[in-house]
């Protein structure tokens, strides 16, 4: 199995962003996040793959 960080979300406050040096100092969670829902967007590519999927999946539930 392969772990990659995904840029989901990140919640901390921000005296703890401006008070440190690196983001990841403190405490640090993670939360495991389906495949199907990290779909990583970074392009006009990548957009378009992402809305066909989306499209195909709303196909199947009806």
């Amino acid at each position: 199995m392969v772990y990659d960080m995904t840029t989901v979300a990140y919640v901390t406050r921000p005296e703890y962003i401006l008070g440190n040096e690196r983001l990841f100092a403190g405490v640090v969670r993670s939360i495991v996040v389906p495949r199907e829902r990290a779909i990583d967007i970074d392009d006009i590519y990548d957009f378009k793959m992402a809305e066909m999927l989306i499209m195909e999946k709303e196909s199947n539930i009806c």
